[in-house]
Order: structure tokens, then sequence, then C-alpha cells
């Protein structure tokens, strides 16, 4: 006679670990809070690591003034990961304060941890990720963008002083597209050498015929290479990203002062258009 044997094999799952008090309080004061980032990243992802009290990360390619908003505050081992949405930082034409932009684009921010535990690196992560404040972050533009974006910002009364060539309408279109900026007396201003178009953004070809532009602040170093690029005049995400991939690839002969080379600031205008 065959017998079967059955055999009731149990498997006891592990519990879902439980977030941590420290966790769940930097969660709930993050998410659906607008925060202006300490190193202005305009990238669409950035990558952190955090070790002896201070955070890490490579330059960002591009710097815009803008808001981050997490809708999503997740922890995986040793690392912070926060979704959400980045918008330029505007001047309000009714209330003349500052708000975010209409256009959005996706960012993502992952932190890890190097050293201690999560929940003791907590606060140290939020404080060096983002400003207190708006009137802080608006206080710790560097001068050299200030000028531009989003120009005088006065915070007692809550107004901006709009730079006068850098709203929409105000462009100042010449050959190159070079405004010229910070260029004091006695010095030579540097010439363009290389210019690249940009790429057409791949969401444009889903959009209607469109002309828009960008205009990017970058410093053109004594080497004549571009660095340091910020988004001056706003648009979508897509475009100011190729937009500054396109500057980047300029190459300038660099400005003179006494016959030596010098590094200057520059805003460059990029044209789009699409058919």
């Amino acid at each position: 006679m065959l017998r079967s044997v059955f055999c009731l094999l149990l498997f006891v799952l592990p519990a879902a670990a439980q977030e941590s008090a420290a966790f769940v309080a930097f969660r709930n004061h993050i998410v659906n809070q607008p925060r202006v980032l300490t190193d202005y990243s305009a990238d669409k992802e950035r990558k952190y690591e955090f070790r002896a009290e201070e955070l890490s990360a490579k330059e960002p390619f591009l710097h815009e003034f803008g808001f981050f908003t997490a809708n999503q505050v997740t922890l995986h081992g040793d690392t912070v990961s926060l979704k959400g949405e980045r918008a330029a930082i505007i001047r309000n034409p009714s209330t003349h304060g500052l708000a975010a932009a209409g256009i959005q684009s996706p960012m993502s921010i992952s932190v890890v941890v190097k050293d201690g535990t999560v929940d003791e690196a907590l606060p140290a992560i939020e404080k060096l990720l983002f400003w207190s404040s708006l009137d802080e972050a608006v206080s710790s533009i560097p001068d050299y963008v200030a000028k531009n974006v989003p120009g005088n910002y006065v915070s007692k009364t809550q107004t901006v002083a709009m730079c006068t060539d850098c709203g929409p309408g105000k462009h100042v279109p010449k050959s190159d597209g070079i405004v010229k900026l910070d260029v004091k007396e006695g010095v030579i201003p540097p010439k363009l050498t290389h210019q690249v178009d940009p790429e057409i953004p791949a969401s444009a070809h889903k959009e209607k015929p469109t002309r828009t532009s960008v205009r990017i602040g970058l410093t053109v170093g004594s080497d004549g290479k571009p660095t340091e690029l910020w988004v001056i005049l706003p648009a979508a995400s897509d475009y100011a990203l190729e937009a500054a991939k396109a500057v980047s690839q300029y190459r300038f002969e660099p400005a003179r002062k006494d016959r030596k080379k010098v590094a200057v600031r520059l805003n460059i205008e990029v044209y789009f258009e699409t058919f």
C-alpha cells in the first residue's frame, strides 16, 4: 500500500519593520512642505552621503532658486529617500511676494547614512539639506545670481524688485545670445569661440508649435570653460536642462584684465522653436 505523507510547513513571515518615532516626525515635517535646497540644485536626481555631521555630493550640474516639495519620504536600511516635485520661485504679480511657478518637474533625493544611526542623523540631515526659512534661502543666494533671480527681495515687506531685463518679453537677444554681466572697467569681455545648438526636449514633440527661451547664468573661467550654471529666466525643466547641456559645451576666449585671463559672469539666452 502506498501512503502519501503530507508535511505541513509553516512559514513565519517577519513582522513589518516598525518606523521609529524620530523617522515619523521627520517625514511629517518634510512631506508637502515647500523647501529650498541648500545647494539650490535643479538636477532631477540628487544623491548625498551623511558622514561626520556633513552632507557630501557631487556639485549640481544646474542650479535654480526653487522649491522642492516632497510627497513621499521612505527609509530603506540606511538610506533616506525623498520623492517629489521641484518648481522655480518667481514673483507673484498679485501679492508682489514670492511663489512657486506653475510648471513643476519630478525630483528625487537620497541620503545614505554612513555614520551612526539614521534616527540620530535625521535632525542634521534636515538642517543640512534645506534652508530653515525662505529669508535664509534668499539671503544665501550667491551675489552674482541674487541680482537676477528673482531680483532684490525685501523680506520684511514680502516684495520682489525684479531686474529690468529678466522678465518675460524683456529678452536682449544678440547674435550669440549673450547678455554680458559683471564685466568691470578695464576688463576685456570673453569671446565665444564654440557654440552648440540645444536639443529639442522629447516632451516638446507632444506639444503645440512653440517658441520659448531659457536664460542661463554661468561663470566663464580663466580657461574659457563654463561653470556654475544657474537658471536665470525659468522655463519648463526639460528646456532648462537642454539649454544647460548646450551651454556647458560652449567655449570662450577668456576675459582679460591687464593682459591676464580672468573669470567673469555671463547670462546666455538659449532659444527653442518647434514646428
